[in-house]
Parts: C-alpha cells; sequence; structure tokens
C-alpha cells in the first residue's frame, strides 16, 4: 500500500460540517484530546451513535474558536480523494500569551455558548480537570513575545504515522520563521 500524498491546507467553516460526514469518519475520526479520554465510547450497538455525539462536540467546541478567536489558524491535511486526514489548530500570538486574557478564557468556557454539557459517558469534571493542567504548564512555556503555538492537533487514526501530522507542524513552524525573519527586517 502507497503512503498517500497529503495537501495543506487553511480550513474553512464548512470544514466543520465536512468533519462529520462519514467518509471523514472511516478509519478513525478527529476528536481532539482530552475529550476521547473523557468520553469512552463502549462497544456495542450504541457506539457508532455515541462517537457521533462525542464528534459532534469536539468539533462544535473547535468550531467556535474558529468563529471567535482572532489568533486561531485552523490547517487541515487533505488527501487525494479529498478526505481530511488531520487538522491542527495553531494561535498566532502578537505579544505572547497573556495568561489573564487567554487561560481565563479557555478554562472557563468547556461548553460552547447554547450548548449543554453532554450526558451519558462523558466525566466533565476528567475533562475540566486535565484542561486546566495543562493550561496551568502553559505559563512555565509560553513564549513572552510574539509566538506561534500548536494549540490542538489530531489525526484520524488510519493516517497516522503517514505524514499528515508532521506537515501540519512544518506549516506553523514555517509561519513562525516568516514572522521572525519580518521581525528582524523591520528591526535592522
Amino acid at each position: 500500500m502507497a503512503t498517500p500524498h497529503f495537501r495543506v491546507e487553511r480550513m474553512t467553516s464548512t470544514d466543520f460540517s465536512d468533519i462529520l460526514r462519514p467518509c471523514n469518519r472511516r478509519g478513525g475520526d478527529l476528536c481532539t484530546a482530552p475529550i476521547p479520554i473523557c468520553w469512552p465510547v463502549p462497544e456495542g450497538p450504541q457506539a457508532y451513535d455515541e462517537e457521533l455525539r462525542r464528534l459532534e462536540y469536539s468539533t462544535s467546541q473547535q468550531k467556535r474558536w474558529f468563529d471567535i478567536d482572532p489568533t486561531c489558524h485552523f490547517v487541515k491535511a487533505v488527501t487525494e480523494d479529498g478526505e481530511i486526514a488531520c487538522i491542527a489548530r495553531w494561535n498566532y500570538f502578537p505579544n505572547g500569551y497573556d495568561m489573564k486574557v487567554h487561560h481565563v478564557v479557555s478554562a472557563t468556557e468547556f461548553v460552547p455558548a447554547g450548548a449543554a454539557a453532554p450526558e451519558g459517558p462523558f466525566q466533565v469534571e476528567l475533562y475540566r480537570d486535565m484542561v486546566l493542567g495543562m493550561m496551568g504548564l502553559r505559563q512555565s512555556w509560553q513564549p513572552k513575545g510574539p509566538a506561534w503555538v500548536l494549540m490542538a492537533m489530531v489525526t484520524r487514526q488510519c493516517y497516522r504515522k503517514q505524514g499528515a501530522a508532521s506537515q501540519l507542524v512544518q506549516w506553523g513552524v514555517e509561519q513562525a520563521r516568516r514572522m521572525a525573519s519580518q521581525h528582524i527586517s523591520k528591526h535592522r
């Protein structure tokens, strides 16, 4: 079996609906961490429906960031057949990551506006603890100046270890290099 070739593209608003289509769910879905850990899907006849509910919740959270956060830059790795293999959310913080603004907003908005927390096996407290723990660590490594930061990435299981995620990481590295070279040019 040949290794697939991926195109890197910026995501559009309609991509969030496309993620839910069956062709983009074969071989694993694009549910972002830590949701799969906090929302295990039991095996059995209800598994497909429960996976879809979990993916809808995850996708609605990412779509919300896409809609409201001007620092967000979503990119995707797409197969030659048009399937979305991997998505990444990069944030560009021109003045560094502000713990008072970004940390508070992220930590207090676990559920998108107008949506109820999902019922069933979703362990909301575990999710909240994991997110707060991850975000609390940001202060120790987030740059104080301008920075591109990879905030979320997920690859469908059937495309893992085939280069899709690496291409999206490379995209962010290139953005940071461009930013650095522009910054250096301005100060010469």
